[in-house]
């Protein structure tokens, strides 16, 4: 509930001072195992849909809606640092390059390569995905217009 340049030291003092109850906070660890074992499901979903034989369609859409912060660790841990800094719609709230911009209700398109004759964890390791829209809110232009 504090800006995200906000050590978290600073947010956790500044929340004892206001005498409000300090909610769980899940790890970066424990978030990206949360986000990996969600990603593992889809995989598995498509792979089952897949071997069932039921339709021939070769392009699956997922949609996730979460908090920037998820998200954030989610594309910097599947993605990697180096390839976020260096993808040209990239944006950095902070000087030193280290928080990605998340802006509330964007859009991120990933092009993942899910091979049938490979298992789920497999598939997580090799997926390589490709950054089709990263981080965009200009589907929002057109509501302030």
């Amino acid at each position: 509930g504090f800006p995200k340049n906000m050590s978290y030291e600073e947010a956790l003092n500044e929340r004892r001072r206001s005498n409000e109850p300090i909610p769980e906070l899940e790890s970066l660890d424990d978030g990206w195992r949360r986000m990996n074992e969600w990603l593992k499901e889809v995989v598995k979903d498509v792979l089952d849909h897949k071997a069932s034989g039921c339709c021939t369609e070769a392009r699956y859409n997922v949609l996730a809606v979460g908090h920037a912060g998820i998200f954030r660790l989610f594309l910097h841990r599947l993605l990697g640092a180096n390839r976020l800094r260096t993808h040209p719609d990239a944006r950095y709230d902070d000087l030193d390059g280290r928080i990605l911009c998340v802006p509330n209700a964007s859009l991120t398109i990933l092009d993942l390569l899910i091979r049938r004759d490979r298992s789920a964890e497999a598939n997580l390791s090799e997926l390589n995905p490709d950054i089709v829209v990263l981080t965009s809110t200009q589907h929002l232009e057109a509501l302030e217009e």
